[in-house]
């Protein structure tokens, strides 16, 4: 199924779910999709190696792989940050650029990387939550980007 023919088969909900947002004054009211029940261990790795594809490269947040510290798998910050920083509503963004900011900070603490910047700096941690923002601001869009390219494939992430 295409992502247009998944929307069109699902129009129906998404009209409620809008009408009902509306009414109640919340328009984020779908909940945050967590496909770990869902999947078994081997498709739900494959589905976030393909979601971690959309990820922006060569980004402050990144220099963090050049020490194999990969924040996306789950002993980092776990599966719920994971799925709030990709699906999340715009209303999640600074929660989560505050998780993986912080994340960074401490693990450039940890590792002593220099960015020539004290880490307790107001300025460089109102800089690394920037950077944070913007990386899953391109995340998320990336990832829509990608669906929405193939969408007249059957693989939404291929």
């Amino acid at each position: 199924m295409t992502f247009d023919e998944f929307i069109d088969s699902n129009r129906g909900a998404l009209v409620g779910y809008y009408l009902l947002s509306k009414g109640a004054g919340n328009v984020e009211s779908l909940e945050v999709p967590v496909p770990a029940s869902s999947l078994s261990d081997e498709a739900l790795e494959e589905f976030k190696y393909s979601i971690n594809e959309c990820m922006p490269l060569s980004t402050m947040i990144t220099d963090l792989w050049d020490w194999n510290i990969h924040f996306e798998n789950e002993e980092y910050l776990g599966d719920d940050w994971y799925f709030d920083a990709i699906f999340g509503a715009p209303s999640s963004l600074q929660d989560c650029a505050g998780q993986l900011a912080e994340f960074f900070i401490d693990e450039c603490g940890a590792l002593d990387v220099d960015y020539d910047h004290d880490l307790d700096d107001p300025v460089f941690v109102s800089l690394v939550q920037e950077h944070a923002e913007r990386f899953i601001e391109g995340w998320r869009k990336n990832l829509y980007a990608r669906v929405q390219k193939n969408s007249r494939s059957r693989q939404a992430l291929e």
